[in-house]
């Protein structure tokens, strides 16, 4: 399982620190979401990506095998990452730091 931040700017001490504290909430939930989920089989998390992108407030999710993430894996993630536990750690004040352009 790999990360990726975007984040439109260069990132300093304060961003970097908000990210790592992101990325360890965000690992477990997305492990538990993966190993709840009946379409995935297996415990090799090695082939995922996430993009983070700090000013759109999302997680996109990929493959080193496309055909792994089917329709509904996609559409769950969005609801149960995005829509809920994401969107609730962007939004904490005041570890936040502004993403502006």
């Amino acid at each position: 399982m790999k990360f990726q931040w975007i984040s439109g700017k260069r990132i300093d001490e304060e961003l970097r620190k908000f990210c790592i504290e992101l990325e360890y909430q965000l690992r477990p939930k997305i492990t538990r979401f993966l190993i709840s989920h009946p379409e995935f089989d297996g415990p090799d998390f090695s082939g995922f990506y996430f993009e983070i992108d700090m000013k759109l407030e999302q997680v996109n999710m990929s493959h080193s095998r496309p055909e792994i993430l089917s329709p509904k894996l996609k559409r769950d993630f969005d609801r149960d990452i995005n829509l809920g536990f994401a969107r609730t750690l962007f939004t904490k004040k005041p570890l936040t730091p502004r993403i502006q352009d």
